[in-house]
């Protein structure tokens, strides 16, 4: 089933045009067209119509991906467009430029990406422009949460991401925490005790690399705790160890005065 949740309004009229993040929201694996068309049908049933939707990919995306057939039938179709080759720019950027600069001059353009475009943030003219002109969308099995920046039209209807013990680690959002979930593991410490590779065959479609960094955190964050646990006991023998040195210096302060004025008497 596709469906969409939005958790704030307004971000739909019959002028307003969107541009997405292609690479970024879509990704590259096997799965990035299907995103295309799920978000695309998402939006449609947002109100924004589909000529007014346009998902932007950088010139070198082409390269990263297996279905380089599919990628072309779609430009073709205009459901995608790419972004052009052999500018000065990066290419790795040349979709982030384009978007911003098209928003810039268009009052009724917003841009759907999970990037905070601090490389380009010189740009907007305004602190303002981002919250108002960015909306994030995120994926968690065929559900697309669209959540725009802007707070002025707060009207919650679903909690994205539950706070859990799990969820204070660095890297675990939505998706993962529910991978995690179905795999038994709710826990920092379970997480910590795994091997990166028992970790990526245990969940579906996760390689080692991503095992490797959530392990990593898991036990980051477990140090951090221990540390802060042991703090007030370091600062107590820091504090012992000053008190003895003042001691020590009181003793020899009056050991000193003493004598001066047992010579000042023999005088």
């Amino acid at each position: 089933m596709q469906e969409v949740l939005e958790t704030r309004n307004n971000i739909s009229s019959n002028d307003t045009e969107i541009l997405v993040d292609g690479a970024n929201i879509c990704g590259n694996g096997s799965d990035w067209v299907t995103n295309v068309y799920l978000l695309r049908d998402a939006l449609v049933k947002k109100g924004i119509p589909e000529e007014k939707i346009y998902f932007y990919f950088d010139a070198n995306f082409r390269h990263n991906i297996n279905n380089k057939t599919k990628y072309e039938e779609l430009i073709d179709r205009k459901i995608i467009r790419q972004t052009a080759a052999g500018t000065k720019v990066d290419v790795k950027e040349s979709a982030d430029l384009f978007i911003i600069n098209y928003c810039l001059v268009k009052e009724n353009a917003r841009f759907i990406t999970n990037d905070l475009m601090r490389a380009h943030k010189h740009l907007f003219p305004s602190k303002d422009w981002l919250p108002k002109r960015r909306i994030t969308a995120q994926k968690l099995n065929d559900v697309f949460v669209i959540i725009p920046m802007n707070d002025q039209d707060l009207t919650p209807i679903a909690e994205i991401t539950p706070i859990t013990e799990i969820t204070s680690i660095k890297g675990v959002g939505s998706v993962k925490l529910k991978k995690l979930s179905d795999a038994g593991i709710t826990t920092i410490e379970q997480l910590s005790k795994f091997n990166p590779q028992e970790l990526s065959s245990k969940i579906d479609r996760f390689s080692i690399g991503e095992a490797q960094n959530l392990i990593k955190n898991a036990k980051l964050y477990l140090n951090k705790d221990k540390k802060t646990e042991e703090k007030p006991n370091e600062t107590s023998a820091f504090e012992k160890v000053v008190k003895e040195k003042k001691e020590i210096k009181y003793s020899l302060n009056l050991s000193t005065s003493g004598d001066k004025s047992d010579k000042k008497k023999k005088k």
